[in-house]
């Protein structure tokens, strides 16, 4: 199956909002029916946390080597919006979440993921486990 182009790009991890996370998070928010503003608000927050949590999960992406660099959190929302010109270790960690999605292939589809992510999350660690060789 041939690659598909990366859904939501894949903004440099440096822990400031630029032009290029604006249109990934504009992109993600699009994708997944959230008010298209390109700020990271709460509910683009854990949006993004869910989903990239649930695709690593799937895709075994520590099982792979896979590593990346930049900050990871327990996911919980900092309490600020992020927008064009904001930075920090929130921005950061925005940035981690819509790289990291940036890495996987056409397996991953967004139509997939979403298939994939209306399974209850123990039928997913089920199907993880039984895949391993």
């Amino acid at each position: 199956m041939p690659r598909t182009t990366r859904p939501f790009g894949k903004p440099a991890i440096t822990g400031t909002f630029d032009e290029a996370t604006e249109n990934s998070v504009k992109k993600f928010q699009k994708q997944f029916s959230l008010t298209v503003d390109g700020v990271v608000g709460k509910a683009t927050w854990y949006k993004i946390s869910y989903i990239y949590v649930s695709v690593k999960d799937l895709a075994e992406l520590t099982s792979e080597g896979e590593t990346f660099t930049g900050a990871q959190s327990a996911g919980a929302w900092p309490g600020t919006v992020l927008r064009r010109g904001s930075t920090g270790r929130s921005v950061e960690q925005v940035q981690f979440w819509l790289s990291s999605l940036a890495q996987f292939d056409s397996d991953l589809r967004p139509s997939v993921w979403m298939a994939a992510l209306a399974r209850p999350r123990n039928a997913r660690s089920r199907h993880s486990r039984n895949r391993r060789v």
